[in-house]
């Protein structure tokens, strides 16, 4: 079974037209295998999934911490936030509208805020808002954001190797 096979359950963009896998159907499939990677981190709930973690500023951005079975950061970076389970699909998914940084057991391993550059032109080509986008310029910018995605899978997939653990742990 493929990334793009599994059913997503409810998730607070769906309704969103600049939901990612309404912008880029691809992304899913870029992660991979890791796509369903069980995390959790700090933050709120809609549909009893993850709607914006918590963040905090930080030299790197504004950063969202996540691992499996607790967050990984720091007892400085507090919070009174619940722990909220989510899928990586599901944090990179929200990080893509959310702008922030995807702080991984320690790494940083997706740049939400990187995107930016990226999801306004697109959204203002997708809602045709005085958009000067060429289609070429278009699919760069696509390739651009799974690039951005493909490089968090093999951080991810790196970080557990290392670590001598299987993803689904």
């Amino acid at each position: 079974m493929t990334a793009e096979t599994v059913a997503d359950p409810p998730f607070w963009s769906d309704d969103f037209d600049m939901d990612l896998p309404k912008v880029i159907p691809e992304a899913k499939e870029r992660l991979g295998e890791i796509a369903g990677l069980e995390i959790v981190t700090h933050g709120h709930m809609t549909h009893g999934r993850l709607n914006h973690p918590t963040c905090w500023n930080h030299s790197l951005g504004l950063v969202s911490f996540f691992g499996r079975g607790h967050p990984h950061k720091d007892e400085s970076y507090w919070t009174s936030d619940p722990l909220v389970p989510c899928t990586l699909w599901e944090a990179v998914r929200d990080a893509w509208s959310h702008n922030n940084v995807i702080v991984f057991e320690h790494n940083p391993v997706f740049h939400g805020d990187h995107m930016w550059q990226y999801f306004e032109p697109l959204m203002y080509h997708l809602r045709g808002w005085d958009s000067k986008l060429t289609e070429k310029q278009v699919k760069e910018m696509k390739l651009c954001v799974l690039d951005e995605i493909a490089q968090c899978r093999m951080l991810i997939r790196a970080q557990i190797d290392r670590k001598g653990r299987h993803a689904f742990e």
